[in-house]
């Protein structure tokens, strides 16, 4: 059953999972001069991620969310290459 979360529940992801930002944006070493570009990436995937979680599927969603975050980087990351 595919069960969308309502706004109040997607903004309280968004806010308690803000640090995951920032952690994942860490871990992938971006240069001082970049990471707040790439935080703001970041941020914009853990809203796509808070606006397509189905809840009923067996995914906590610090898991789903990272994955979306990372996804999101790095498809930045392509484009500025190009």
């Amino acid at each position: 059953m595919n069960r969308r979360l309502n706004d109040e529940e997607r903004e309280k992801l968004i806010t308690e999972n803000l640090r995951l930002v920032h952690y994942l944006v860490r871990k992938l070493n971006v240069p001082d001069s970049d990471y707040d570009d790439v935080v703001s990436v970041g941020t914009l995937g853990l809203i796509k991620a808070a606006q397509t979680f189905d809840p009923s599927k067996e995914i906590k969603f610090s898991t789903y969310s990272s994955r979306c975050i990372s996804n999101e980087i790095f498809m930045y990351f392509r484009r500025e290459k190009e």
